[in-house]
């Protein structure tokens, strides 16, 4: 057994014959405290060659001074010391009682330089802050990838105070000081840290504790095989070299967090679930409307790699901000990312990029439906064309019923910015989608295959061409009687034309109607070369097709082809060896039989044939093409929906549909004007929100395009008291978007880029701002927000 000394002894010398072979009492402990200490609490050295070597020198009654020199060096170079040395520095009560060992550890881990701490099979209550010294670790018991003691697994949320290894019981004096400061090289490796004031019967995020930074780490530090619950944000790691290893817990908030490191960093084995302390089915939905819900947050940091990585019940699995270019990049391999809202949320221009493999996601861990899927990818930079290749990954929608706030995802991949993205696809299965498998890709390029139950889909989007075909795709009405489309011609029979609002057009047959006849428009070919004609359709009927015909530069000889629609809803033709001034006429059969229907995604006659699947090039203006009207006057016909805008580009002026019953809908956009309002609303009666304050566009605008907003929270606040702005967004297609902002001090917050962004919907106009205001106590404190932006 080991008896612990009385420190003030620890440098006394033993006196033995000669006094030049004298030993401290100190180095002479140490030296069996090597062995001793691993045997008595199972080792806490990783290198077990290293253990019996120094087992077999001590006790060895043959070994000769040379041994017990060799035994002196290491016991130098490896100096393990017991906290419980230090027991009478720890703070107590009036009863005697420990209440913070924080002290004993600062004094245990100061008392030798790069001083590795041991710990006993017990809890230590810390309320104070530990400072591990650069090289410095506290090891405790705990061994194995384990989640607890078998006994225990029944016990539900009981888990938490079930002392079976190295527990850590945190309650902070200092709300805003982090529990453990690692300095660089410091480890903490073998110990549980769990909160016993984090009550796991929350049934609100409002009761969630959010206690100040478990860890906050600097570079070369390692974490290694600990158990966590409680936290808000737990792990943040600032420098190179950060490493990761079998760690098992949950956060409310972000459960790690690297920032600003120029050289690798390694995260292994990380399982970020609840089950850690089996909390009651209540608690798993408080995260889905919680921004700061985020498995690993990357920020800024060179080489990462995640590998065996598995969370569950957060908003976010990985979200990833690397715009600093360089070598800026991250690795994921091997995850299973269940109940989770957004997988990766991606922001980076980045030349490395980001790799992500092998995996499964179950989406819908989310309020927002905009928030959601596999891929939300932006680069707002720009000036880097950043790749993203993800291989062998499926993804799935989690079962709704199981809780009123979980939402299917609009998109599987949601693409936020217009370009300088690379999106690489292999083997990627995904369904359970609200509107599609991707969002319109813009400029970014995609290249790769998307399955979806028993389809494929090709995603191919390497290179943005110019497309020939006028007025091939967000299809606008012509100003004909018939609605055929402009710059398009009807050939012959009788259709119905239906525009729809996400911009594809629909043909119907209403008679039997021959195979050569449908919509056509023609175009002179000005080079020499290869072509290709590609129209892609949503739901293609079997009767459907395309006529194609080539006419030679004095039409005097025609070649034609009738190609058809394939399962995935693409109907492509090449034209090889065509030479300049030759015409190509394109003709879309909607089908044989009355009744027959096919919606039009988009048209495109390109040159070169280097690629397949083509999303057309947008314009940068909204949801139309460009085209010119007859005379400098609104359009005479009704808008198809709210939102839509007409753009002509010979007179330079752009119209806006508030409406669908008449041409009187249509609004001329009158470029921008500034906007710049402050409002004060005042706090409703007993905790309820006040009287709504709006600001909508100037007169003669249509839209509000927001750039800064502030609030400030000016007067005394009371004891708990909390005070809430709301946003209120509405959308000209009938939709909103509402942010709540609290604050229980006086000050100003502006809302930050991301917060702004939340504002933003494709494909609508934001017509109108209102702000509300509670209070949870009366009186003291008003509100003041200022918006500042244009109106459109």
């Amino acid at each position: 057994m080991n008896h612990q000394p009385d420190p003030k002894k620890l440098d006394d010398t033993t006196p033995v014959a000669d006094a030049e072979d004298q030993i401290s009492r100190r180095a002479l402990l140490a030296s069996f405290g090597i062995a001793g200490a691993a045997i008595a609490t199972g080792g806490f050295l990783q290198s077990v060659q290293a253990e019996a070597t120094v087992t077999n020198q001590v006790y060895n009654p043959n070994g000769t001074p040379e041994d017990w020199e060799q035994v002196d060096t290491l016991t130098h170079r490896i100096t393990w010391i017991s906290v419980d040395e230090f027991e009478s520095y720890a703070t107590r009560d009036e009863n005697g009682i420990i209440i913070d060992w924080a002290p004993a550890f600062n004094y245990a881990l100061s008392s030798e330089p790069g001083a590795k701490v041991c710990c006993a099979r017990k809890s230590y209550k810390l309320t104070g802050q530990i400072i591990l010294p650069q090289d410095t670790a506290i090891v405790g018991t705990k061994r194995g990838f384990t989640q607890g003691p078998a006994t225990a697994t029944t016990n539900g949320p009981n888990r938490m105070y079930v002392e079976h290894d190295t527990k850590f019981l945190i309650d902070p004096a200092n709300m805003t000081a982090p529990t453990f400061v690692m300095e660089r090289n410091s480890t903490i490796e073998g110990v549980e840290l769990f909160y016993p004031n984090q009550s796991v019967f929350s049934t609100s995020l409002s009761n969630i504790i959010r206690f100040p930074l478990t860890i906050d780490a600097k570079a070369g530090c390692n974490l290694v095989n600990v158990n966590f619950f409680g936290a808000y944000h737990f792990f943040k790691g600032t420098g190179e070299r950060i490493r990761i290893d079998s760690l098992f817990g949950y956060s409310f908030g972000t459960a790690i967090q690297l920032y600003n490191g120029g050289d690798v960093a390694y995260l292994n084995n990380i399982h970020l679930n609840p089950n850690v302390v089996r909390p009651p089915d209540a608690l798993l939905w408080l995260n889905t409307g919680n921004p700061d819900s985020i498995g690993i947050y990357i920020e800024e940091y060179d080489g990462v790699n995640i590998s065996n990585f598995h969370t569950i019940f957060y908003r976010t699995s990985v979200k990833v901000k690397l715009n600093q270019g360089g070598a800026r990049s991250i690795t994921v391999s091997d995850f299973w990312l269940d109940i989770t809202g957004q997988a990766f949320d991606i922001e980076a221009n980045s030349g490395p990029g980001i790799r992500i493999n092998n995996g499964v996601v179950y989406t819908g861990y989310s309020d927002d439906s905009a928030y959601g899927g596999l891929l939300r990818l932006n680069n707002p930079v720009k000036t880097i064309i950043t790749p993203c290749m993800v291989s062998n990954v499926a993804v799935s929608l989690v079962n709704l019923a199981r809780h009123s706030s979980l939402t299917r995802p609009d998109y599987g991949i949601t693409f936020v910015g217009n370009s300088n993205i690379r999106l690489l696809l292999s083997n990627l299965d995904m369904f359970g989608v609200g509107k599609g498998l991707t969002s319109p890709a813009g400029y970014n390029i995609v290249d790769g295959k998307i399955f979806s139950g028993s389809s494929s889909f090709n995603k191919s989007v390497p290179y943005p061409k110019k497309n020939m075909l006028q007025n091939g795709s967000n299809f606008v009405k012509g100003t004909g009687s018939d609605d055929i489309p402009l710059y398009w011609h009807k050939t012959g029979g009788t259709m119905t034309v239906y525009y729809l609002p996400n911009g594809n057009m629909k043909l119907a047959t209403v008679d039997a109607y021959p195979r050569n006849d449908g919509i056509v428009q023609s175009c002179t070919l000005t080079e020499a070369g290869s072509y290709r004609v590609v129209v892609k359709a949503a739901n293609p009927n079997p009767r459907s097709g395309l006529l194609v015909r080539k006419r030679n530069a004095g039409k005097t000889n025609a070649v034609e082809y009738t190609p058809l629609f394939d399962q995935d809803g693409f109907c492509k033709l090449d034209l090889t060896g065509a030479a300049a001034n030759e015409s190509v006429d394109v003709l879309i059969h909607p089908g044989t039989t009355a009744g027959d229907a096919i919606e039009i995604e988009y048209a495109l006659l390109v040159k070169g044939t280097a690629w397949y699947d083509y999303r057309p090039v947008p314009s940068g203006l909204p949801a139309q093409q460009e085209f010119t009207l007859q005379g400098a006057a609104a359009p005479a016909f009704a808008p198809h929906y709210v939102g839509e805008q007409y753009i002509d580009t010979a007179h330079k002026t752009v119209y806006t549909a508030t409406g669908t019953s008449s041409g009187s809908d249509w609004v001329q956009n009158r470029g921008s004007l500034g906007l710049h309002a402050a409002l004060s609303p005042a706090d409703g009666p007993a905790h309820t929100y006040g009287a709504a304050l709006t600001v909508a566009p100037a007169a003669g605008f249509s839209g509000i395009e927001l750039a800064k907003v502030k609030i400030g929270w000016d007067g005394t606040f009371g004891p708990g008291q909390t005070d809430t702005v709301k946003f209120r967004c509405e959308y000209s297609d009938s939709t909103n978007v509402i942010m709540e902002k609290s604050a229980a001090a006086a000050g100003e917050e502006w809302l930050t880029d991301d917060d702004i962004a939340g504002f933003i919907k494709d494909g609508t106009v934001l017509v109108s701002v209102t702000v509300y205001a509670k209070s949870s106590l009366p009186g003291g404190v008003t509100k003041t927000v200022r918006l500042v932006g244009y109106s459109r």
